[in-house]
């Protein structure tokens, strides 16, 4: 018997799914209040046609996890394929761990979030880090405003962030010190990127520091996503222009931005009045 409201780990679980499938980039399942699946949208990097592509996420989840779905609720949005030469080392380990519909159904689909080696190997933790991603426009994080309070001994800030239609607020506190804040900003930031994801790993800030390149005023940013014991470290850099205060926002968000479409993110966020 097929599953009509699947609840939010199984949701997790058949988007994991969809994404170990050949070609395929981005994944987001949307459900309405009830939890029926109303949307699936993928973006596949292939020459194949989107018919098929829906077919094969259709027969996965129905195979692996008892899902449902009318592949006319399956949207698919193509890219263009690129050379072999210009693939990044993300991409090509993407390309060998990935299988066919096929193979995925012949092999099993672990409830462990592990994916079947290839024969003879131990199965593949999944690794967020290793894949190439090509984002759909809604799924990026839009910079919506910055707040600053500042007295003789404080500083405080608010930047509010924007994805998916869901706006929050990241606040952050420091004691006033001599020079930029651009450190307490991309805290503020990051404390709303983390108000944003549904993860749990958390995200810290490794340094944010002003530097000079052709010319020009800018701020590289460092961010670290700590997760049990793994530690991964991301970067991002974005030119000062005329508020140095943005730039620290942007330097964050530049640093988190290929690997955030693969985090999840909330649906709704609830806020305690005080």
């Amino acid at each position: 018997m097929f599953e009509e409201f699947p609840d939010k780990d199984v949701i997790d679980k058949a988007e994991d799914l969809i994404m170990h499938l050949r070609d395929i980039r981005s994944c987001r399942i949307a459900t309405d209040e009830s939890g029926r699946i109303t949307e699936i949208h993928v973006v596949a990097a292939t020459n194949r046609p989107p018919k098929l592509i829906a077919r094969d996420v259709e027969t996965c989840l129905k195979a692996q996890l008892g899902i449902a779905v009318d592949y006319r609720k399956i949207g698919v949005v193509l890219i263009d394929l690129v050379d072999e030469e210009e693939l990044t080392e993300e991409a090509e380990e993407l390309d060998e761990n990935s299988f066919s519909v096929d193979e995925l159904v012949e092999r099993g689909f672990s409830e462990r979030k592990q994916f079947p080696g290839k024969e003879g190997e131990k199965p593949l933790e999944q690794d967020t880090s290793a894949h190439l991603e090509f984002l759909e426009d809604d799924s990026r994080v839009q910079f919506r405003g910055l707040s600053l309070s500042i007295d003789e001994s404080r500083i405080d800030v608010e930047v509010k962030l924007e994805r998916s239609g869901i706006e929050v607020v990241g606040r952050f506190g420091a004691p006033r010190k001599s020079g930029p804040a651009y450190d307490t900003v991309a805290v503020a930031t990051i404390v709303a990127l983390s108000e944003l994801l549904d993860e749990k790993f958390d995200l810290c800030l490794s340094g944010i520091e002003e530097i000079e390149f052709s010319g020009n005023k800018a701020l590289v940013a460092a961010v670290e996503l700590i997760e049990g014991r793994t530690l991964r470290s991301f970067s991002g850099c974005a030119f000062m222009g005329r508020d140095s205060n943005e730039a620290s926002v942007m330097a964050v968000l530049d640093a988190v931005n290929r690997p955030l479409g693969r985090w999840k993110s909330r649906r709704e966020i609830h806020y305690r009045i005080k």
